[in-house]
Parts: structure tokens; C-alpha cells; sequence
């Protein structure tokens, strides 16, 4: 080997690169350097990107509202008030937040006037202002946060049930007489009981009138609540009536069941068989076999005829043929 070809290439390879200086080629050594740099530059890309991901997590409650944590659609905790908090990353976990502020409506006002029956059959005009909130969220999101109805139409009914029971148990002349905020606080505690069930409380009831519907005030179409009144009383007197000839019928039956018992047994069997219903039954109700979607419609629509609401929901018509000897 010739000992100095080494200067001899070290002096060639500084002629080039001085060479290709003049000629304005940059250096192999910088070209080189450019590769760790890119790396670089991906790898502080994917750290802010998993710093982004990660501040998912961080949650901010404000005062007045309720968040609840789900992991895995499960309730975790939950957490009220003026709070910020860490988590799992999305989606991970879930922060739901559900406002607390106070909600006030009124109810009875307006063209359409909430009328109630009393337990005398008297029928009462009712006008009250109402403030309901949010006591329990978790219950609250359970029971009501995931359905797609209207919280305020929710309310709304809850609170003219509650009513109409209230008021049923009472006759005109002791609504009248009573002063209304007694009245009004009982019923804001039978509210209260009906509400908690979604997770609502009942913050501030008032009555702002009260009066009885004269006879010369009704029309002579029957308005909603009378005809459901007069289809529950007369179901009852015919369940009554049914009931006692059901008693008076075993009473005679049961000497002779004891006599001759598979005599007595095949014919229950056969009586059993006549009282199915058949598509000609004269019985009819339709008010009191409405579903909750018919019955909010026929509300909605008062001008709807019962007839137009007599769609049997349970619908199944039962029509057997016995042969009998």
C-alpha cells in the first residue's frame, strides 16, 4: 500500500469540495444533519397532539349546574357547584352537564283554562304560577335526560295529575271556602312526591284564581273531563253490577259443586268461554282504553270526537266458537 495516497485523496477531496463551493453546491454534511431534524419535528407534532387529546379530560362546572361523570356510560360520580376536575381523555370518559336554574311557567292561563272535577262532580277553573328545579341529577338523568319530550310538557302533566287526584278527594264547596295558600301547599307537597320521581322539586307553587264553571258557562258539547267522567262511572256501575252477579252465581254454584263437581267445573268452563270479548260487544269506552300518546292528542285537539279515538290499543279481539251439547 502506498503510504501517501491518504494525502493524496485528502488533498483531491478538499479540491472538490472547494470546487463545488465556487460553484454554489452545499456539503454533503449538511444534507445529513436535515434527517434527525425531521424526526424531531414529528415527534413534538405527536406530543402536542397527545397533550390535546389528554386536556380532554379536564372538565369545568359552572356554578349553578351538575356534571356527571360517565365511564363507560356508567355513572361514575357527580360533581355541582363552581368545580374543574380530571378524568379519562375522551372517549374515554364523559362529562354531562345538566343545568340547575330554576324553571317558572304558568299554567291555566291563556285561552285554554285548566278545568278540574271535584269529588261532588263540580267542575273548577284553576290558574296557578309554578317554579320547579333540578334536585337530583343523577336520578334525573336516569329517569327523564333521555327521552324526547319537552321537560316543561313533562312537568306540565305531571302537575295536572297531580291536581285532578287532589282534587277528586275534595268537594267544590271545600276548594272554595279554603284559603288558597293552604290549598296551594298541600298540593305543592303532593307535587313533591310526584316530581321526585325524575329527580324535580317543586321550588314555589301558587294559586292566582280559583273559581267554579257555572252551568250557563259550559256549552252543549260535553268538554273532555265530563265525558271521562261519565265513561268512568258508568264502568264502574257495570263492573259493580257484574260483581255482584259473580257472587250471587258462586253462592248458588257452590252446594252443587259439592254434589257434582266436574259437572260444575265443565260448565264455569263454558261460562268462562262466553264472557271473551267478541267483535260485536256492545261495551264500549273508548276514553278510558286510550294510550298515553292517544290521550295527549285527543288534549292537544279538543275538537277530536271520542269515535275518533276508539282505537283499542290492547286491539286483540278474542272470537271463539265452543261447541256446546
Amino acid at each position: 500500500m502506498n503510504p501517501g495516497s491518504n494525502d493524496t485523496d485528502t488533498l483531491v477531496e478538499r479540491m472538490n469540495r472547494r470546487l463545488a463551493r465556487l460553484m454554489g453546491k452545499r456539503e454533503h454534511r449538511q444534507t445529513r444533519s436535515a434527517i434527525p431534524s425531521n424526526n424531531r419535528f414529528i415527534l413534538i407534532v405527536m406530543a402536542m397532539l397527545m397533550g390535546l387529546w389528554l386536556l380532554t379530560g379536564i372538565y369545568y362546572i359552572r356554578d349553578g349546574n351538575s356534571g356527571l361523570v360517565l365511564l363507560d356510560g356508567r355513572i361514575e360520580h357527580v360533581v355541582s357547584g363552581l368545580k374543574v376536575g380530571v378524568t379519562l381523555p375522551y372517549p374515554l370518559a364523559k362529562v354531562v352537564v345538566i343545568d340547575n336554574t330554576p324553571v317558572s311557567f304558568s299554567i291555566g292561563n291563556g285561552a285554554e283554562s285548566l278545568q278540574l272535577g271535584s269529588k261532588d262532580g263540580h267542575s273548577l277553573r284553576l290558574s296557578a304560577a309554578l317554579t320547579y328545579s333540578i334536585h337530583d341529577a343523577k336520578k334525573f338523568f336516569l329517569d327523564y335526560y333521555q327521552e324526547n319530550i319537552d321537560l316543561n310538557q313533562r312537568v306540565e302533566w305531571l302537575v295536572d295529575a297531580a291536581l285532578q287526584r287532589y282534587f277528586l278527594q275534595h268537594t267544590s264547596d271545600e276548594l272554595l271556602a279554603s284559603s288558597s295558600i293552604v290549598v296551594a301547599n298541600e298540593l305543592r307537597l303532593t307535587l313533591e312526591q310526584t316530581m321526585g320521581k325524575y329527580g324535580l322539586q317543586m321550588d314555589k307553587f301558587s294559586i292566582t284564581a280559583l273559581s267554579l264553571v257555572l252551568a250557563q258557562e259550559s256549552t252543549t258539547k260535553p268538554t273532555l273531563l265530563q265525558q271521562i267522567m261519565v265513561q268512568a262511572k258508568l264502568y264502574q256501575a257495570n263492573k259493580y253490577r257484574e260483581t255482584e252477579s259473580i257472587v250471587l252465581e258462586f253462592s248458588s254454584l257452590l252446594p252443587q259443586y259439592t254434589a257434582n263437581a266436574s259437572a260444575i267445573t265443565q260448565l264455569l268452563y263454558y261460562k268462562m268461554l262466553a264472557t271473551l270479548p267478541v267483535a260485536n260487544s256492545s261495551e264500549s269506552y273508548p276514553l278510558l282504553n286510550l294510550s298515553q300518546v292517544q290521550f295527549v292528542q285527543l288534549v292537544q285537539s279538543p275538537d277530536l270526537q271520542a269515535a275518533a279515538a276508539d282505537t283499542r290499543v290492547s286491539g286483540r279481539i278474542l272470537k271463539r266458537d265452543v261447541l256446546r251439547e
